[in-house]
């Protein structure tokens, strides 16, 4: 289908839609349809490739379920996962104080002390939770991954040791993995974008269109002609047989009667 024209012809070509409503238009016996028709003169002209269109399109009832938007907002999940698994790989963890009362030995007074402690921003999940329980300290117990700091100006993870403590077994092998796949997802989404593109300018349709749209048509006009072949097939069978009838009846006149029998001929 096509809707490109030129000056030597006023034909602006037609729609794929318009392939549709050629199994709604019937012929004066409210039987055939011009479905019905074109099937016969495929098959009358021996095409049998065309006959098997069907198995040209079968990839087109795949297509009909693809969803560019639902595509797109999975990459956008992706890219935000990969964000904050980066930030846990590569980056230092926020560091904030929290305030302590502490009672001196000299008397009852009490005085405020800062004391620095691990923050684990809530988006990175349970993902940084055993890292969190690696690197911190308890009183009374040193942590496994670093030495107990020497007093109150610990910074937090203020290393690249720290960060490398902090970080989960594996995590970086994964993150690169997962950043390569994202990559190529991206790469062969944006190349069927464009290809679709191109096909929407070659068949004349609205660049607007939907992969749904244009593949749901094509799939229900394959359906369509299937059964219209069928239907062509169960009438060419009807047809023989009948023809079959007829000549065995003329066979058995002719063996009676001892001659062959007569046809209407015009004057």
């Amino acid at each position: 289908a096509t809707e490109k024209t030129s000056a030597a012809s006023p034909i602006a070509g037609f729609r794929l839609a318009s392939l549709l409503r050629l199994h709604d238009l019937k012929a004066f016996d409210r039987r055939t349809t011009a479905l019905d028709f074109v099937v016969g003169l495929v098959v009358k002209n021996k095409d049998d490739h065309t006959l098997d269109l069907d198995e040209d399109l079968r990839a087109a009832k795949r297509a009909t379920r693809v969803s560019v938007p639902a595509c797109l907002d999975e990459l956008r999940a992706l890219d935000a996962g990969l964000d904050r698994l980066r930030r846990l790989c590569f980056e230092q963890q926020p560091v904030t104080t929290t305030t302590t009362k502490k009672r001196r030995t000299d008397g009852d007074d009490e005085t405020e002390a800062e004391h620095p402690a691990l923050v684990t921003p809530p988006e990175l999940g349970s993902s940084v939770d055993a890292a969190e329980a690696a690197t911190t300290t308890t009183p009374g117990r040193a942590s496994k991954s670093s030495p107990a700091p020497a007093g109150d100006d610990d910074d937090g993870l203020s290393s690249d040791s720290d960060v490398e403590a902090a970080r989960p077994a594996g995590a970086l092998e994964f993150y690169e993995v997962a950043e390569a796949r994202v990559e190529d997802a991206r790469r062969v989404l944006d190349d069927a974008r464009t290809a679709f593109a191109e096909t929407l300018a070659y068949f004349g349709e609205d660049p607007a269109m939907t992969p749904h749209e244009f593949f749901d048509t094509l799939v229900t006009f394959s359906d369509n002609f299937t059964k219209a072949r069928k239907k062509h097939a169960v009438s060419r069978k009807d047809d023989q047989r009948a023809k079959a009838r007829i000549s065995s009846i003329e066979e058995k006149m002719r063996k009676r009667t001892g001659t062959e029998p007569t046809t209407d001929a015009a004057p």
